[in-house]
């Protein structure tokens, strides 16, 4: 939970402002985001918030679901923009750290095309060839949403880690060179799908849902939070991005 030494922190700032000592024209909020967000989908939602941000100074920090999760439980950062999937493999007390459902998109395989514009490689035959895999690492949380959905597929057992790293943006590089399959949020590759760069492997048997939500922890009391949350609250529906 919130740790002691980020309250003394938060005290050390408040006394400093008090004093005059750390004057400042806006006030500033920190949001930690999944790397892939923070490149993709943050600019855009922030952007849609339109007025609700004009007294707030961002301060964004691009780090790993894990992380990002670990430094809103010590209160290093006052929100969180993250992925949620259906298997629920982030948990979080919903009292302790409410959140607000942002973006509906999906966890989708693809690969480079071929000269017909086909995939490269195939999830349906049934060929005992090996299928060159583009893998998250372990402890990445969007690898363990690909270790859950083909966790009862026999498919896993042809799968042949070529390449792993926990940033989606890694894979895509991979993916667009050819070197294999890669799970990726689809609102990741939406451009390299439209310009048929990436396609998608195979049929819906091999997506799964993924949400992108925000995060606060109700234990850290900072005005501008309460305010800003009881607005986005309040208007959620007309800042909810579609996919």
């Amino acid at each position: 939970m919130i740790t002691a030494r980020s309250i003394v922190s938060q005290l050390h700032e408040t006394l400093a402002r008090l004093r005059g000592l750390s004057p400042q024209q806006h006030t500033i909020l920190e949001v930690a985001a999944a790397h892939s967000l923070a490149f993709t989908f943050f600019p855009d939602w922030l952007n849609s918030l339109g007025k609700l941000t004009d007294d707030i100074s961002i301060r964004l920090v691009a780090m790993n679901v894990e992380d990002a999760v670990h430094a809103l439980r010590d209160g290093q950062c006052d929100l969180m923009q993250v992925y949620y999937d259906s298997y629920a493999t982030l948990q979080l007390d919903p009292t302790l750290f409410p959140s607000i459902h942002l973006l509906d998109t999906s966890m989708i395989p693809v690969c480079k095309p071929d000269a017909e514009g086909k995939p490269l490689y195939s999830l349906q035959d049934n060929s005992d060839e090996a299928i060159p895999f583009l893998s998250y690492t372990s402890g990445a949380f969007l690898g363990r949403t690909v270790r859950l959905l083909l966790k009862h597929h026999p498919i896993r057992l042809r799968l042949k880690t070529v390449y792993e790293t926990a940033m989606a943006e890694g894979l895509k590089g991979m993916a667009l060179q050819g070197h294999g399959i890669a799970w990726m949020p689809k609102l990741c590759v939406e451009r390299e799908l439209a310009e048929k760069r990436l396609v998608v492997c195979d049929g819906e048997e091999w997506q799964t849902p993924l949400e992108v939500r925000l995060y606060r922890c109700t234990l850290v009391n900072k005005p501008v939070v309460d305010v800003l949350w009881k607005q986005l609250v309040s208007s959620e529906s007309s800042v909810t991005i579609s996919d």
